[in-house]
């Protein structure tokens, strides 16, 4: 049987920050790249991430 992982707020908080802090562009610029079709694959994977982060938390 499948385990269902629940993370909390201040985990899905803190995974969101340390994305951010991993990457030497800001959202905003990730985000302008994303209009583009300028993004790698890399920044792709992250920006889904932070926008699955977001849904969780209930931003979107």
């Amino acid at each position: 049987m499948a385990t269902l992982l629940t993370p909390t707020v201040p985990e899905l908080e803190s995974e969101r920050a340390r994305l951010l802090a991993e990457t030497p562009r800001g959202e905003e610029d990730l985000r302008a790249r994303a209009e583009d079709f300028l993004l790698t694959h890399e920044e792709a994977r992250l920006l889904r991430r932070l926008d699955e982060i977001d849904f969780l938390l209930g931003r979107d």
